[in-house]
């Protein structure tokens, strides 16, 4: 943490309370690698963030024609938005989701009267592109299987 006097033990206090605490010494190091490589850094995962973000849209289109679930292609971030169909069944997407150990975060999660929402939140940052289709391809399955 870099700051000049008076601000530092207030940036610090703050930092401290927001950031789960973060190691300084590993922000260093880390501030010290990308001092010179920074945008070399951006410009790479910027590549593999669109192929992350690609990949579940088109795999989703190819195994979901016809059963009313709309999503949007994100124009950045790590996140894609899935709008459940009407008929769809949420207890039993959730637990052949489970089943079949495909991880989401419902709509609820994102009210805060935790009423359900026909949405699903999908977050493909950590993972393989082998692991963001293979998930995206059993997801499909069960909204298929829970809108009978």
């Amino acid at each position: 943490l870099f700051a000049r006097e008076p601000h530092f033990d207030t940036i610090r206090s703050m930092k401290e309370l927001t950031d789960g605490g973060t190691s300084s010494f590993t922000c260093m190091v880390v501030a010290e690698y990308l001092k010179d490589r920074l945008w070399e850094h951006i410009r790479r995962h910027n590549v593999i963030i669109k192929q992350k973000q690609d990949l579940p849209c088109e795999t989703l289109a190819a195994h979901l024609v016809d059963t009313g679930a709309i999503w949007k292609q994100p124009r950045g971030g790590i996140f894609l938005w899935v709008r459940l169909p009407d008929s769809m069944d949420i207890p039993k997407l959730e637990a052949l989701a489970e089943q079949r150990g495909v991880g989401y975060t419902p709509g609820r999660d994102y009210c805060p009267d935790k009423r359900e929402v026909r949405c699903l939140r999908l977050s493909y940052a950590h993972l393989s592109l082998a692991e963001i289709e293979a998930g995206a391809e059993i997801l499909a399955d069960c909204i298929r299987d829970a809108c009978r």
